[in-house]
């Protein structure tokens, strides 16, 4: 399973790390971000590929994280709508539900971590349940290569 990140900032970071320390194989991970200098030594640091723009990481990668600010998100992704067909589209934007998700991108599957409260109530401990459920399979899926 490949994972890439479009923006990657502290939280993209923070989640990179986790699924490192989980056991998910760096060099499976890529991202961009609007600063490539610091993204590359970012990414280095941790063994991930640094890519040159959203499109690069998407067709690089399975799932992909959207880790951009919510005024950016339409901007990013709607231009790669059609190469997000068959990805699964992971949003830790603030105020970014299902809903706004579904009409940039109708018909591409999304999990929204982070409904109309962002970090605040539901929000943190819906994304804290995904990441757990990542944890795990990726756990599983370490146990049943070896």
């Amino acid at each position: 399973m490949k994972i890439g990140f479009v923006g990657f900032g502290n939280m993209a970071s923070a989640m990179a790390d986790g699924w490192i320390a989980a056991g998910v194989t760096a060099s499976d991970m890529c991202a961009c971000a609007g600063r490539y200098d610091a993204l590359v030594a970012r990414c280095e640091a941790r063994g991930m590929v640094a890519c040159h723009d959203a499109a690069e990481v998407v067709a690089a990668s399975d799932i992909v994280v959207a880790a951009v600010k919510p005024y950016m998100i339409e901007k990013v992704f709607a231009p790669l709508k059609d190469t997000l067909a068959d990805k699964v589209v992971l949003s830790v934007a603030w105020t970014w539900d299902s809903a706004k998700w579904e009409q940039v991108l109708p018909g591409v599957a999304h999990i929204s971590t982070c409904q109309h409260a962002g970090f605040g109530g539901r929000g943190r401990h819906r994304l804290r349940e995904v990441l757990y459920a990542q944890r795990r399979a990726a756990c599983r899926g370490a146990r049943s290569t070896r």
